[in-house]
């Protein structure tokens, strides 16, 4: 089992565009979830989660939780999440995986 848990921060909701959440194994797309605009409110509206800057300026936090079962790797690869808005492309930080340890007997 492998979950992913994003967080996405954004200055303004997007008007017109839903967002599409990519999940990458190195270039290949292993995971795609699409938020509407309905879905980012209720989103937004379950976790409190418009806050302001020190500036004044409001924020907006969506939180995505993506769970994988099973989820298996069969070589060294990078994990990447890709939240995608329109034409706009947000990247989240890559999680290297170099090898793979064998669960024991009977796990």
């Amino acid at each position: 089992k492998f979950c992913v848990a994003v967080t996405t921060v954004l200055d303004k909701l997007p008007t017109g565009h839903d967002m599409v959440l990519r999940i990458m194994r190195d270039d290949q797309v292993i995971a795609e979830r699409t938020l509407g605009r309905d879905e980012l409110e209720a989103a937004e509206q379950a976790a409190k989660s418009s806050i302001s800057t020190p500036d004044g300026e409001a924020v907006h936090i969506i939180n995505s939780l993506l769970m994988f079962v099973p989820f298996e790797i069969e070589a060294p690869c990078t994990l990447r999440v890709r939240a995608l808005i329109g034409n706009e492309e947000l990247r989240g930080v890559g999680l290297r995986i170099l090898a793979m340890i064998e669960p024991a007997a009977g796990n």
